[in-house]
This record gives C-alpha cells, structure tokens and sequence, in this order.
C-alpha cells in the first residue's frame, strides 16, 4: 500500500484516501448475544470461527483487488430500509473467485465494509452476481464474518425500478450494530447519496461481470 501511495500524485493521492475503506477494528458489541439472536431470527447461520468459505479471503478487499470497471455492465442499486443506499464493489479475492463488497460510507465519503456476497464466479470468465448467493457479514468490525445468510432472497427483493436500474431493497435489518453506530443516530454521518439518485459507475459497481475481465492487483 505504501508503495503504491508513494506513485501516485497529490490530487490522485487525496482521492485515494477519501475513498478508502474505513476499518474499524474489532469493536466491543453492546448485547452481542441479542445481535446474534437477530440475525438468526432473519434466517442466518451464526459461526463464532467464521465460514470455511471466506477463512482464505483477505477481507476487507480494499483497493488492489477491485475488477477493471471497464468489464462491468448494467445498473444495478442496493438498499437497506430507510431508504439508505449500499455501496457494492466487485473484487477479485483469493483463489480466484469473485465477491462483491457491500459497503455504507459516511458523510467523508469513506467506505464502511460490513458484508460480502460469494457471487460462485470465476475471476476470468464472468457472470451475474445473483440472489441465491450467500451473504456473509461482519458482526462486529473485524473483517471476519461470523454471520451467513444462504440465499440473499431470502431477506430481500429484486425488481425493474422506474429509472430503468434494477432495484435489490434489503426487506430485513442486515446492518450489524458497529455499522450503525459508525453513521451516527438515524444516519446523521451518512454519505448523502440516496438509492433513488445516479451514483458514478466505478464508485457503486452493477453485479454483471464481463468475461475476460482484466485484474488491477497490488502484487
């Protein structure tokens, strides 16, 4: 990371680190227990130890495994209730596989990572991130999930919105209390982008991958 700081010019470094993903750190969860009750009551699993499934990737993903935007197409928004938009980035992880980062940012513009979708997608050939992947999220901001919801349909819907993008609103609360709390009550230090507004191409990735895909890795 340091080398690559290095290379890059004020204004390019500046956005650089407005951008980058806010990592908590392991935070102390109020009532853990209840949270985890939660999340099973919505239908997820619970593992102390984290999945086998994401105990190879190196999450948060941050800036060096992102997909070249140029292989992305559609339009595709996810939100949260209370109208609150989830910021998606696609990555390349390890072994090869494709997972798309949910993110909120807060009102710096700075990505709060909380949860990853296991899209089954090779890095190289492509595909579509869809609702019967699995959703793994971070119980407590340490970039390890502990929670998996199995099929994302199952706590959300997808539909055609009116501006012609395709609309996935969350049906159920699964924003972890860390995250919440890191935007403030009622989201006060929210990013203000709303699901309903255009957010630029590369900041908030639609969920089709091209084949092919051209890699930008930190190697």
């Amino acid at each position: 990371m340091n080398r690559m700081k290095k290379m890059l010019p004020p204004a390019l470094l500046l956005l650089f680190l407005t951008v980058s993903p806010a990592l908590a750190g392991k935070a102390a969860v109020p009532n853990l227990q209840q949270e985890i009750d939660r999340f099973i009551a919505l239908g997820a699993e619970y593992d102390a130890l984290g999945f086998p499934q994401m105990k190879a990737q190196k999450t948060p993903f941050g800036q060096y495994h992102r997909v070249d935007t140029g292989r992305l197409m559609g339009r595709v928004v996810y939100s949260v209730p209370g109208r609150v938009r989830i910021w998606k980035t696609i990555f390349c992880g390890n072994m090869e596989v494709i997972f798309l980062e949910l993110s909120l940012r807060d009102r710096t513009g700075r990505r709060i990572p909380f949860a990853w979708q296991d899209c089954l997608l090779v890095c190289d050939h492509g595909g579509v991130c869809d609702g019967n992947n699995a959703l793994y999220v971070d119980l407590d901001g340490d970039g390890r999930p502990e929670i998996r919801f199995p099929k994302i349909n199952a706590v959300s819907h997808s539909a055609m919105g009116p501006d012609r993008a395709i609309r996935r609103d969350f049906t159920k609360d699964i924003l972890p209390s860390w995250v919440k709390a890191a935007v403030g009550p009622d989201f006060a230090n929210l990013y203000p982008l709303g699901p309903d507004q255009r957010a630029p191409f590369g900041e908030d990735h639609p969920t089709t991958l091209e084949d092919k895909t051209m890699l930008r890795v930190d190697d």
